[in-house]
This record gives structure tokens, sequence and C-alpha cells, in this order.
């Protein structure tokens, strides 16, 4: 049947003239019979054979215009691969035009990247332009804006908004300016153009660190530029006492002076900060962008201030509420960094020893030597007892030669003057107490914190000045002793010791059994008194059994009782092992460091540890 029938298909195509036509023997059709005579003997009508050829023939013909050719053709172009050949990935044989194509993605990725910055940068000046120019601009909206920057060209009177040197009302704005710059330029004249015996500010540190702001940028290194800075930074200290100049403050400067001399020259920052010289810019037109500069400063340390006043409260307060969060979120590496007194330096120790001592004396007497003394080491860069003898004779004596008179002094102290006021030699009369008395107390080592933190005082001198000291009024060896052992104690807290180390290191001061038994930090105190090694063996055991000053402190005051012998040392010795900023701003401000001898002390705290926070800076 199938032999019949292929012979059938032949001579069907014979008689239709396919001569290009070539049979394909996968497309051969089946029981197809009598084909010439119309009958249908399968599936195909002669009809639709026809049909079928007619297609077959219409294939054919596009083959030989260049057109799609049929399956059995196709199959055979030498144009495509055979099945068995290896097929290459397109990105292989067209690699060179990938990668040009590419290369004009990237650049029209990146034009159509800067359109868009352009558009945006275009679109947020308007924003700018519509808020600055409103009757009342709202700083609110304006410091939401300017979060993400601000335009160039807006910058300087944004900045003038932002820092209140310029009030909101648009119409009120130019006259303010005025006048403020007429209040610096007239400033000039009567703080800064004086006579150097003169001046109520050191001037030197500024004349220092002037040359020294931004090294690397050729415009600071301009004598004009040098000179508004100074005059700046000068006038600025002058009119803030309670801080002074810090070094610091003149960084915080140079961004307002860019910012507004690139105003003035319509210039990118980055080609004012290029700039040798300023020949193009007249002086008038220099004193007001150093007018404008001054009080954007001016402003800008208006609100952190207190990071550069005295014991910089502050700074004191950010690190004491970071402290305070890492307390609650991380106990074993709060733990870590307080017995390794992490963020603590010399200065911050020697100033919590003297602000320590001060919450701990609820009664007076032992802070108003300590100020004393303290004022002596500062006027004579070291120890001068017979300077100090006089000023405390001066206050046992009271007004009019010394602002106070005496109290809280304790017994052998009191007696010891009374002597010296009738004429008796100070070691005479501190010698006949002795002999009377036998007393050991310990008022000596109260007083002496100021000889531990001063850093004049080498400490090879140590031992031998605390021994002069402590015999101004006490002759019995323990109360030197113990006056010794505190004082090295103190030093080595000040020098950042852990208490461990700090007591192993004034344990190599104790040659006698009443002052070892105080370094036997697990035994409670029983004895609240003023003998001299008990005092010290209490205050010992209250740091070495609390965790913070504040605890130390507390549990010592409810033992000590209304004679307060042993919260000074331990407000000194906590202090140390804390540092300054431990110490809870309610503890000093008890009455008997209130008013003006508040500010006598403050001042003599600064005094005493300013070198070392220079060096800490250093």
């Amino acid at each position: 049947m199938w032999k019949e029938t292929n012979e059938q298909f032949e001579e069907h195509k014979t008689q239709t003239d396919s001569k290009n036509f070539q049979a394909d023997p996968v497309m051969s059709i089946p029981r197809i019979t009598d084909l010439d005579e119309g009958k249908e003997e399968g599936i195909f009508s002669k009809g639709k054979a026809n049909r079928i050829l007619n297609k077959f023939r219409s294939l054919s013909t596009s083959q030989e215009k260049g057109s799609v050719s049929p399956p059995s053709e196709r199959s055979k172009s030498p144009e495509r691969s055979s099945p068995t050949e290896p097929k290459v990935p397109f990105w292989k044989t067209n690699r060179s035009k990938s990668n040009q194509s590419l290369e004009e993605d990237k650049s029209d990725q990146l034009a159509e990247a800067t359109r868009v910055k352009a558009v945006a940068d275009s679109n947020r000046l308007l924003k700018f332009q519509r808020l600055l120019e409103e009757e009342i601009v709202d700083l609110s909206a304006l410091r939401k804006l300017s979060w993400k920057g601000i335009p160039p060209s807006v910058r300087s009177i944004t900045w003038k908004l932002l820092m209140g040197y310029l009030p909101v009302n648009k119409d009120r704005r130019q006259a303010a300016m005025e006048r403020k710059q007429k209040e610096y330029i007239e400033c000039i004249p009567k703080y800064f153009e004086v006579d150097e015996s003169e001046r109520t500010v050191d001037y030197k540190q500024i004349q220092m660190d002037v040359p020294r702001t931004n090294p690397h940028v050729l415009l600071f290194q301009n004598g004009v530029v040098q000179q508004c800075l100074a005059r700046i930074l000068y006038i600025w200290a002058v009119r803030h006492p309670a801080s002074g100049y810090v070094q610091g403050i003149n960084d915080l400067a140079t961004p307002f002076f860019v910012v507004f001399l690139s105003a003035h020259l319509q210039m990118e920052m980055d080609e004012v900060c290029a700039l040798p010289d300023l020949d193009e810019i007249a002086t008038s037109d220099l004193r007001l962008i150093e007018a404008d500069t001054y009080w954007c400063l001016t402003k800008l340390l208006d609100g952190i201030q207190d990071n550069y006043t005295f014991s910089q409260p502050g700074i004191q307060r950010m690190i004491h509420k970071l402290s305070e969060l890492v307390h609650r979120i991380e106990v074993p590496l709060y733990e870590h960094l307080r017995q390794q007194q992490v963020g603590m330096n010399r200065g911050d120790r020697a100033l919590g020893i003297l602000l320590g001592l001060a919450a701990g004396d609820r009664n007076g007497g032992p802070i108003r030597m300590v100020c004393r003394l303290g004022e002596s080491l500062v006027a004579h860069n070291g120890y001068d007892r017979k300077d100090v003898i006089e000023r405390y004779s001066n206050w046992f004596i009271g007004p009019p030669k010394d602002e106070e008179k005496a109290f809280d002094t304790g017994a052998i102290f009191k007696r010891v003057f009374l002597l010296h006021e009738q004429g008796l030699d100070i070691d005479d009369a501190a010698n006949q107490v002795f002999e009377l008395t036998q007393s050991a107390g310990v008022n000596a080592a109260h007083r002496i914190a100021p000889i531990s933190v001063f850093a004049k005082i080498a400490e090879s001198d140590l031992t031998n000045i605390v021994t002069q000291e402590t015999k101004i009024t006490h002759h019995h060896a323990l109360s030197i002793e113990t006056a010794i052992i505190t004082a090295q104690i103190l030093r080595a807290l000040r020098d950042g010791a852990s208490w461990k180390h700090a007591l192993s290191w004034g344990s190599q001061f104790s040659t006698s059994e009443e002052t070892k038994e105080a370094f036997q930090t697990s035994d409670p105190p029983t004895d609240a008194g003023g003998f001299a090694p008990n005092v010290l063996k209490a205050a010992l055991y209250f740091i070495s059994n609390t965790q913070s000053f504040k605890d130390a402190l507390y549990k010592s005051l409810q033992f000590a009782g209304e004679d307060n012998y042993c919260p000074v040392l331990v407000g000194a010795l906590a202090g140390g092992l804390y540092g300054a900023e431990e110490i809870p701003e309610v503890d000093l401000q008890h009455e008997v460091i209130e008013g003006k001898f508040r500010t006598r002390l403050l001042n003599v705290c600064r005094l005493l540890t300013q070198d070392l926070r220079i060096t800490d800076r250093s």
C-alpha cells in the first residue's frame, strides 16, 4: 500500500510541472489512492492534497528568491550549524559588540544620572528660595530641609538663620545684621588693639594655635586671615571669661569664615581655600565677614560652652550618660572598663580628688585648708612652708587678713595656732601641743590632697613635703605616717593606678602595726573617731567594698556621724578612683561650699589641675 501510494505521488508530481519541488520523505503522505480520479481512500481528498502541493510549490519558489526554504533545504543550509556542531555562546561571538554596548549604556546612565541630579538640585534650591523668601522663616522646616545638605548659593544666609544670628523676620534681618557687625567692629579697638600689659586674657595660646589652624589649607596660611582669626578668638575669650579661650575653638571658627567668604566672592569653597591672598577684597568687606564669623561662633559656643568651662560639666554629663547606657545594656563591658579606668586621664582623677574631698567634707574646715594650701602651691609653683603657715594663720585670725575666719579646724590645729598667734614659733607650738596631748589626729591627712595632685611636686619629693606639712600641726608619728600613706595612694590614683595597685603602693609606706591594720579591708570599721589610722582604715574599707563613688561616700557618711572624719578621706580617695564625672552634682551643692568660697575653691581646683589637663590634651 505504501509503495503504491508513493508511485501515485511521483506520477502526480510530474503532471503538475513542479520542476523545482523536491519531496521531503518526512512529509510523505500515506493512504492516498486514485488522486487523479478524485477518489478518497484515506484521510486526504484530492482537493486537499492539491492544496498541500501548492503550498510546497510556494515554499520552493521562496527559497529560490532567498527567502525561507522548505524544511528539507533548511536542514541542509550551510549557514546553520549541524545538530552535532557545538554552539558558541552569543556573549563570546559578539564580545566586542557587547563591550561597546556596555560602555554606551554606562555613558547613557551617567548622563541620565547627571540630568536627574541637576533637576533634583534645581528643585531643592527652589524649595530653599521659597522658604527664605517668606516674611517669617519657618526654622523647623528650614532645619529639616537642610538635613541633606544646603545648596552653596543659599548656604551663608541659611547658616546665619539656623545659628540664630539673624532674625527670622525678613524685614528686620538687614538692620539686625548691620547692628551686630558694628558692635563687633567696635570691640576691636576696645579689647584687641591694646598694649600687651593691658590684656586680660592670655594671648600667647591663641598666637600659637592660629598658625597651626588647617596648616594644609592655603587660605589659613595667609597673614590677613590669621589676623582675622586671632581677633575673633581673643575678643570671644575676653567676653566669655568663664571658659576663656580653649584649644579647639579655633577650628570651630574656620567653617563659618570659609562659607561667608565664599558667598561674598561667589566662588566654590574649594576655590576659596586655595586662594593665596585676599587682595581683591576690601578691608571693610573683610571686617564684615569677620564679624559674621564671630557672631555665629558665639551662637555655636553658647550651646556647648559648658564643655569648655572649669571641670567641663557638659562633657562630664555626656560621659556619665554614656557610662549609664553601657551599664544598662552591657554590664560585663561596663565592669571591665571601670576596672581599667578607661576614659579617665590624670586631669580627671586629680579633679576628682579635690572635688571628691569637697563632697565628703560636710563641716567645712578641711576643704578650706585645702583651698589655702592649693593657692600657696600655685602662687609659688611648689611647696613654700612659710607661706602656707602664713595663710593658715591669716585664716585663723580672720578679716581683714582673710575673707573668712577659721572654723571646724580640729582641736590640735586650734591650739597650735593660738600659741602661734601669741608669738610662739609654729614648730615649737606644735611640739608643745603634742607633748600635752599625744594626739595622732587625722587633720593633716585631710588637707594634703593638693600636694598629691599638683604636677610641680615630684614623686621623689612627695613624702618629704607631706612630712613638713603635717608637722605644722601634728608631730605624732602615726599622724605623719597616715598622711604620707594617704598622699601616696592619691598620687597613684592620679597617675592611673587601679584601686588594687594603689593600695599595694600605699602599703609600702606603712611601718606601724596600726597603719598596717588599715589595709585589712575585709574587716568593717568599728571606731568612727579621729584617730588617724582608724580613719584611714574606715575609708579604705568603704571604697573597697562598694562599686561607686556615691555608695562609698553615703555609707561612710552614715558611719561617721556629725564628726565627719571618715567621709573627707573617702571623698578624696573615691574621687581619684572614679574621676570627677562620677561625683553626683548634688554632693557638690551642700552649704559649706556655697557662695564666694565655692568660686574661690573652683578656681583653685582649675589652677592645681591645669598642667595635668594640658599634658593630657597633648
